[in-house]
């Protein structure tokens, strides 16, 4: 999972850097573990890192602070932080939001069900853009939950995404902004 998440912390920083002019950009960072709903002891099942900001050394900081901890078992809290991030955000008034989603497991549903977190994402306008780190059907995409989600918010589904160029990882999110 380590090298997983340095591909992610890559391109997160590339997104970042490489959004389209014109227009005010707010970032914000959290991550994701296991379900509230394990007995795997002390872990983050969801964590805002950074709230929204418009500095992007913030966000950067947020995300050099991701790693892999917790767990025993390969689903994790995706659908229970998708839904948290969704209903707790600072999400200013008007503005397009986009939440992309980073991930090399499918998630358990538990506590919270697929969709309930698209429920959650609609009712706030979020396009999701999914990241996954293995290939279609597998990962975040197992069970289709991912394709699910991109497709009921209008977003997108990049697979083998521990294999993109910053480039790539800039283009699928800059597809996604309308200025």
């Amino acid at each position: 999972m380590y090298g997983v998440i340095d591909e992610m912390q890559s391109g997160a920083t590339t997104i970042m850097n490489n959004v389209p002019s014109g227009a005010s950009y707010e970032f914000g960072v959290g991550e994701y573990n296991e379900d509230p709903s394990e007995p795997w002891g002390p872990h983050t099942s969801y964590l805002q890192n950074q709230t929204l900001t418009s500095s992007v050394t913030a966000a950067q900081t947020a995300i050099d602070g991701w790693n892999a901890s917790g767990g025993g078992d390969t689903p994790e809290a995706n659908f229970y932080a998708l839904k948290q991030m969704a209903n707790t955000a600072a999400w200013r008034t008007g503005s397009q939001r986009i939440a992309v989603w980073f991930g090399d497991a499918w998630s358990h549903t538990a506590t919270t069900t697929e969709i309930e977190a698209i429920n959650a994402l609609k009712a706030k306008g979020i396009t999701v853009i999914a990241f996954n780190s293995g290939s279609a059907g597998n990962g975040i995409d197992r069970y289709s939950q991912a394709s699910n989600v991109v497709d009921s918010t209008g977003g997108s589904l990049v697979n083998n995404a521990a294999s993109l160029t910053g480039t790539a990882f800039s283009t699928a999110v800059n597809n996604e902004i309308s200025l």
